[in-house]
């Protein structure tokens, strides 16, 4: 979805039309050029034999056109800025390109929208503007021309905002003028140019203020801001919960070879009481010159013993210590062959007559 909007200002008297004139063509002081933009590049509507940017004399060659006049105290004309979302544009191009397809085509639907409530070749002046930071924005100058009827029954033409305004909210059934432009403009963008283009949240629903535009900018500044920070720190999350995915497999895998380890040491010393402690175990004997083997004198013929074995062989120099610390005990007397204590001896002293 992408949202479309209207702003309408009423002109009141053709010195606006002079300071517009000199806005379009940059030599006013409140324009804000791109650095990397030529000043006073945009799309103008065809106007023949004719400058697009001088309004004034556009409008003034329009009322002599059509006979029209302007009423005393009334609006002479109005100012229609005339949006869509910037990114349907960018869609099929660079948003200030010339030869983006849909900068045309917006300005020409824009047009052929003013002129289908507002008359037939209403609009003296319409501008698309390409040299500044935004863009998606059609100025429109508007002179609605209407057939009043006087209390004499003459019929004359004139230029009324005001009831071009009431007919196109009486045709929505709006009870605002304002939100009858954003309707009428949604309905025409939805189905000239993409049905994807819809009206915005409706002000009653949002209750957000209006902002001129530099408090729009600033606020959309910060937003901006708001939106990079929020950013780098889902980043920044991001990457500690790799780190701390990356850590907890590693630390699993430690685990598991710790597990491991322990599981195959403990199978290792299991198997090495049980060749100890089988009676077809007598001795082992280390390699005597290099090359040479360990020697184990016990019943091979048995499986369970000869398994042990098997599974002992990284203890066998500590069974070899273990046995010739035994044999060593023993020969001091401190442990008697089989493993019995030897009686104490009793004093015949005490037993003589």
């Amino acid at each position: 979805m992408f949202a479309v909007a209207v702003r309408l200002n009423r002109i009141c008297d053709t010195h606006y039309l002079v300071n517009q004139a000199r806005h379009s063509r940059r030599t006013d002081k409140t324009s804000r050029v791109r650095p990397d933009a030529f000043p006073g590049t945009a799309i103008h509507q065809v106007s023949a034999g004719s400058d697009p940017r001088d309004y004034l004399t556009n409008y003034r060659a329009l009322l002599s056109k059509s006979g029209a006049s302007a009423r005393k105290g009334s609006a002479i004309a109005c100012h229609l800025l005339v949006c869509v979302s910037p990114e349907w544009v960018e869609e099929t191009g660079g948003l200030h390109d010339l030869n983006n397809p849909r900068n045309p085509a917006l300005l020409n639907a824009s047009i052929a929208w003013v002129e289908s409530w507002a008359g037939d070749g209403s609009v003296f002046g319409a501008r698309l503007d390409l040299d500044e930071s935004g863009g998606a924005t059609v100025d429109l100058f508007v002179a609605p021309f209407r057939e009043l009827k006087h209390k004499s029954g003459a019929r004359r033409l004139t230029i009324s905002v005001r009831q071009a305004l009431r007919e196109l909210q009486f045709k929505y059934h709006e009870a605002k003028s304002f939100c009858a432009l954003q309707t009428g403009w949604a309905a025409w963008a939805g189905a000239y140019l993409d049905p994807r283009l819809q009206r915005g949240i409706r002000i009653e629903q949002t209750k957000r203020p209006h902002l001129d535009v530099d408090a729009f900018k600033a606020e959309k500044a910060e937003l901006h801001r708001r939106e990079q920070e929020i950013a780098q720190r889902q980043k920044a999350v991001e990457e500690a919960e790799q780190l701390l995915k990356r850590r907890t497999k590693e630390l699993d895998e430690w685990h598991r070879s710790q597990k491991s380890t322990l599981q195959e040491k403990n199978q290792v010393l299991i198997a090495t009481v049980t060749a100890l402690k089988h009676p077809g175990f007598r001795d082992i004997r280390p390699p005597t010159i290099t090359g040479d083997k360990w020697r184990i004198n016990a019943t091979l013929d048995d499986e369970k013993l000869r398994e042990a074995l098997k599974q002992s062989r990284p203890l066998w120099p500590v069974m070899h210590d273990l046995m010739a610390a035994a044999e060593e005990a023993t020969a001091r007397g401190s442990y008697p062959p089989g493993g019995v204590a030897r009686p104490k001896q009793v004093s015949r002293r005490a037993h003589s007559p």
